[in-house]
Order: C-alpha cells, then sequence, then structure tokens
C-alpha cells in the first residue's frame, strides 16, 4: 500500500495517472527492475515496452533476463510492446522507438532502463502535457533540473532550451519535429543559429563540434539530434525546479554514463510540490541557460596553450604524412 496515496494531505493523494508510459530497456536487469518499479507504482493504463536486441550471443540471456521483469504487470493495463530480435543500437532503437510510441499515442512519458523518476514527476508531467498541449514552442518537460534552476522556490518550473532526457515527456506533436539526419543543421550553422539562440560564446563553440560530429554520424546516438530538431523550430522544454530522476546506470555497462564519478550520478530524485506555481509566460533566460551549460556539461574553452598543442600535434603529423610521401589522416 502506498502511505502517501492513504495521506489526504499529501499532494499525491487521490492522483491517478491517465498518461501512457513508454518504458526503453537493453542488457541491465538490475537497472531495468528498479525503474519498472517505479512506473508499476503509477499503474498507468498504458505501457509501451521498447527493447534493443544483443549485440552477442553473450548478451541474450541479459536481453531475455530485462524483458521478462516487465512481464510482472499486476494492474489492468494495456501493454504494448516492440522489441527487436537483433541490436540496433543506441540511436537506431530509440529513433525508432519513439517513432513507434507517437504512432499509437499523443502523449507519453519516457523512462530509460538506467532512470528512475520520483513518483512525483509523473503528476508534474502529466499536468505540464495538459497544460502546454497547444503550445507549439514547448517541446518537452525534463524530469532532470540543474542550477540555477534547482532548488529555488518562487516557482515550480522554468524554461530553457536544454531538453535533458533522463527521465521525459513530450506530445507527438513535437517528436514529429525530429531531424533524424539533421539535414537542417549546415544551414542552420551557417546563419549562425546557435549564437542567436543559446548567447554563449563556450556553449556555441562546445553545441558547434558536437552537431558537427553528430551530423556526420560520428556518434552512436540520438538525443543530439533532438536536441538540434528543438532549437531548429525555436523549442523550448520545461525545467522544474527540484531534481526529479536518478540515473542509477553509470559504470562499465553503460553506453554513455560510464564515469560512475561523475557528480551526475550522485543526483538524488526529489520530490515535487503541488499545487504547482506557474511562470508568467514561455520566457527563457539567457543568462540561467549559461550556468545550465556550465553546471550540466562540464565544458570549459580550450586555453590559449591547449590550443596551441592541438595545432602543434596536427602539424607534426602532417609533416610526417608529408615526408612519407602520403596524405594526411583524419584521426
Amino acid at each position: 500500500m502506498d502511505l502517501r496515496r492513504a495521506d489526504r494531505n499529501h499532494p499525491m493523494s487521490g492522483f491517478k495517472l491517465a498518461t501512457p508510459v513508454a518504458l526503453f530497456l537493453y542488457r541491465r536487469p538490475e537497472c531495468t527492475a528498479e525503474s519498472f518499479r517505479a512506473v508499476s507504482a503509477q499503474q498507468p493504463p498504458k505501457l509501451l515496452i521498447v527493447a534493443d536486441g544483443p549485440k552477442s550471443g553473450q548478451e541474450r540471456e541479459r536481453c531475455l533476463a530485462a524483458r521478462r521483469i516487465v512481464e510482472r504487470i499486476d494492474w489492468p493495463c494495456e501493454v504494448l510492446r516492440n522489441y527487436s530480435d537483433t541490436n540496433l543500437g543506441c540511436r537506431r532503437r530509440m529513433r525508432t522507438g519513439l517513432d513507434w510510441v507517437f504512432s499509437l499515442v499523443d502523449t507519453a512519458i519516457l523512462i530509460e532502463d538506467d532512470c528512475v523518476p520520483h513518483a512525483s514527476f509523473f503528476r508534474f508531467a502529466e499536468e505540464m502535457l495538459e497544460r502546454y498541449k497547444d503550445e507549439p514552442r514547448v517541446m518537452m518537460i525534463n524530469a532532470m533540473s540543474s542550477p540555477p534552476f534547482a532548488g529555488r522556490n518562487d516557482q515550480s518550473y522554468w524554461f530553457t532550451r536544454y531538453p535533458l532526457v533522463w527521465g521525459w515527456a513530450t506530445w507527438r506533436r513535437a517528436w514529429r519535429l525530429y531531424d533524424a539526419e539533421m539535414r537542417a543543421w549546415p544551414g542552420k550553422r551557417q546563419e549562425g543559429m546557435l549564437g542567436r539562440m543559446l548567447q554563449d560564446e563556450d556553449a556555441c563553440q562546445y553545441w558547434t563540434g558536437m552537431l558537427d560530429r553528430a551530423h556526420a554520424n560520428q556518434i552512436d546516438t540520438w538525443d543530439y539530434m533532438w536536441t538540434f530538431s528543438c532549437w531548429a523550430n525555436d523549442g523550448v522544454s520545461i525545467i522544474p525546479s527540484v531534481n526529479m530522476v536518478k540515473n542509477i546506470g553509470f559504470g562499465a555497462e553503460a553506453t554513455h554514463t560510464t564515469d560512475s564519478d561523475s557528480k551526475h550520478a550522485r543526483l538524488a530524485a526529489k520530490e515535487m510540490i503541488f499545487p504547482l506555481r506557474h511562470p508568467a509566460g514561455i520566457e527563457v533566460s539567457p543568462a540561467d541557460d549559461k550556468t545550465l551549460f556550465a553546471h550540466s556539461f562540464g565544458w570549459k574553452r580550450p586555453s590559449r596553450f591547449e590550443r596551441y598543442w592541438v595545432a602543434a600535434r596536427w602539424y607534426r603529423r602532417r609533416l610526417r604524412q608529408l615526408l612519407r610521401g602520403g596524405k594526411m589522416s583524419s584521426s
């Protein structure tokens, strides 16, 4: 029994989730068990499960073990499954999975197997999905928060340029704008979209490099394409005043979050207080986003010495290639 639900004065008392939930999993049954526990506690009326397949025979049993966990559904629920027999990889599996989800539902709360949201995120996401359903600029709702937004108490949420996908929610109308191939990036890059939107020289340099790599298919990810798609459509994301998700997937088995000592691995999921206190309008503060970028992405502009050192290494490799009569390597 959920004691908080029994407490009539508790903000989650009486809440019954109506929004579909999509759960994405792969080969980590231990993580899947925790994320599925958080989802099942909310008893969503519709559960969409997306699973990637194994890369090898050694991974097969762990993939099957993760899938067995999400078979334990003991509440009235429509369950839809999209399981791959082969390994599609992070980029393709997430994209095709999200395409499938939004071919079936208009809105969804989206949870990956290593993300454990606080119970209050489900109510928060549902209220935001309803409130901003007809606001095309609002592209998604973050469960994750970060300075300078986390810890403020004058309102319950703000708007940011940054989509943070450790637990999130969105609409079909937003996902249909996803530019998987980033076809618009070269033109947007030339137009100076990042400078105009972010107003942060360090962030522009960082994201230009990242989006260049994503456009060139040098990164097996899907979320940079989502970030670009939001920005290309002048989109903003809702960011809460408390962090409502814990990422439990840091470590050697992770695809991207391999640094178990990361400060993000220590983020705790906290409770949102209801009723919500809404902002007056849909406004983004470039100064706040600059702080978020510095804290969440941990990037700083290379020093002059570092830039000289990189250039010197490039010229040294180039000279060796010329002396050998060969062409310059791109590595």
